[in-house]
């Protein structure tokens, strides 16, 4: 016989068998065994929650040794007190920058901001193309030969106030409409100053031979001298020209050691009057100031440059610069020195005539002077060669003296040109000589700039961290091939409303819930008789399975006595 359950009751019963509820005593024992057996679990998972916190308490140990943290200087031992490990890590907080400890010192993993500056103008492909030009043995040996005291000193010379002066007279632009209008009749010309002495003692030659006795004396130092004379009346319209710039001869015949130099070293200054558009861009590197002789160099640029149209006819324009005011005069009057230059076999008929002392009377101005530089005419003659060397190279010449502030930069940082060759090298392997920590060198065979340390070359940036990186993505292969295990017991205050994916583990559910609205099926556990009273409104209950119960109510009245009624009716219908 069994009583009917209390209000707040699922199980019980007096049944021996139901002891008191859903469960016989064979179930309570399987319980009793799923207790032990999570009992069991329960304590291997704290023996391996206890392993895992010891391997993230190493772990994080390493990681302690190894990364620093935040310092405002560079400590001496890591936070353990033990010494410094190579290859750790600290945040430098008053330089803002991450350093690492070599083994014997602490380095800047990224470069200075002058170092950065330094290495983006480097980086720029015109200055690596002019790096490249700068570090040709050639040109490293060709900027040697310029620095060298005695052409510094001639290069000087040629960059005095007076030529200077002489190539801006030229540049005026009444001059330059002059030389145009000769440049006409530059073929007249020619003519013309090749028989200038001639056209003069055409004009008097009386006055000519009255001059000539006047001058006995140096005519006799002229015969004592007849075969240099001799030498000199050959080229007579070159003596002409020397005349004029007799000053000039002197301090060439002073010079004459340093022509000497020129001429043995002239496939050298051949070379770098080829090269003069790179020499004025590494003086242009060098100094900032703009001066006519930059104006003159952007002239020799152009496809057709009045400068070179003027160094090719050095000669005349020599003659021309001498006698400038004349020039002008002949420009005014072009017509007749056509007309002139038409007869100019005719002329050359009548100073046939006088012969040598014609040529002497017409230059006898110029035999004085020669007379009184004779050992300076007679070093000259014996320097011949160089001189023609230098003439047939004028055109180098004059293109170097047209640039000589650039040139003269260039000497004055001569050993900063050659220190930046030691500095800066391009090469298809790593350079084993000369290095100093700083040294730079660009690898052709990778494609890319290293820098030298005291470990050894290193790509500039391959010790970056990633926390000066505000965009861009970390390769894969920065990161370590395991990473550190991580121990989930620190995550006390994690808010399930933060979690937009995934799944909270069972052992993160306990204790009591009042808010909750709904819940997928349950398939597993039990309702027991602490659970209360269960109230599913109109819903069915479903079950295969066998049910028992203290007592069932059916619209309040137990299934007993409607059984008992039911049980009745059935006897009272049977008779």
């Amino acid at each position: 016989m069994t009583t009917a359950a209390s209000p707040k009751q699922i199980t019980g019963s007096t049944d021996t068998n139901s002891n008191g509820g859903f469960f016989g005593t064979s179930t309570v024992n399987g319980i009793s065994s799923l207790i032990a057996d999570d009992v069991v679990a329960a304590q291997t998972a704290a023996t391996n929650a206890a392993a895992s916190a010891a391997s993230a308490a190493t772990s994080y140990d390493n990681f302690d040794d190894r990364y620093l943290g935040q310092k405002a200087s560079d400590p001496t031992l890591d936070n353990d007190g033990d010494a410094l490990l190579t290859g750790a890590l600290y945040f430098d907080t008053t330089n803002n920058v991450m350093k690492v400890y070599s083994g014997s010192a602490w380095q800047r993993t990224t470069p200075t901001s002058s170092d950065q500056t330094n290495i983006n103008t480097l980086s720029q492909a015109a200055v690596i193309t002019d790096m490249s030009l700068l570090a040709d043995a050639d040109v490293i040996t060709d900027m040697s030969i310029l620095g060298t005291a005695d052409v510094v000193t001639d290069l000087n010379t040629l960059g005095t106030a007076d030529v200077v002066n002489d190539m801006n007279v030229l540049g005026t632009a009444s001059n330059v409409t002059n030389m145009d209008t000769l440049a006409g009749i530059s073929g007249n010309i020619t003519t013309v100053a090749g028989i200038n002495t001639d056209v003069t003692t055409v004009a008097g030659i009386s006055s000519d031979v009255t001059a000539v006795a006047d001058d006995a004396t140096d005519i006799g130092i002229v015969s004592t001298n007849i075969a240099n004379v001799n030498t000199v009346a050959g080229i007579d319209s070159n003596v002409t020209t020397v005349a004029g710039i007799s000053s000039d001869v002197t301090a060439v015949a002073n010079d004459a050691t340093d022509i000497g130099i020129v001429s043995t070293n002239i496939s050298s200054v051949n070379t770098v009057a080829t090269n003069i558009a790179d020499v004025i861009t590494v003086a242009g590197d060098l100094t900032e100031a703009i001066s006519e002789i930059e104006t003159a160099a952007n002239d020799l640029n152009e496809a057709t440059s009045e400068i070179d149209t003027v160094s090719n006819s050095i000669a005349n324009v020599d003659t021309v610069g001498t006698n400038i005011a004349n020039v002008n005069t002949v420009a005014g009057i072009n017509s007749n020195v056509t007309t002139v230059a038409g007869i100019a076999s005719d002329v050359t008929t009548v100073s046939s005539n006088n012969a040598n002392v014609t040529t002497v009377a017409g230059i006898n101005s110029d035999v004085t002077t020669v007379a009184g530089i004779s050992s300076n005419v007679t070093s000259v003659a014996n320097n011949e060669s160089n001189i023609n060397s230098a003439v047939s190279n004028a055109s180098n010449i004059n293109t170097v003296a047209g640039s000589i502030s650039n040139v003269n930069t260039v000497a004055t940082n001569i050993n900063s040109v050659n220190n930046f060759a030691d500095q800066y090298r391009v090469a298809s392997s790593a350079p084993t000589t000369s290095l100093d920590v700083g040294d730079l060198y660009f690898d052709t065979t990778s494609d890319e700039l290293k820098v030298y340390k005291s470990t050894g070359w290193a790509n500039p940036v391959s010790d970056l961290d990633a926390s000066n990186l505000s965009s861009g993505t970390i390769p894969d292969a920065r990161f370590p091939s395991t990473l550190p295990t991580l121990n989930g017991s620190a995550l006390t205050d994690l808010n399930a409303d933060e979690l937009s994916s995934g799944t909270v583990p069972n052992a993160r559910l306990s204790g009591s819930y009042t808010s909750l609205t709904g819940t997928g099926a349950l398939n597993s556990g039990s309702i027991t008789s602490g659970f209360g009273e269960i109230n599913n409104g109109s819903s069915n209950i479903t079950t295969t399975g066998t049910g028992s119960f203290g007592a069932v109510n059916v619209n309040g009245a137990t299934l007993n006595s409607i059984i008992q009624e039911e049980a009745t009716a059935l006897a009272i219908a049977l008779g």
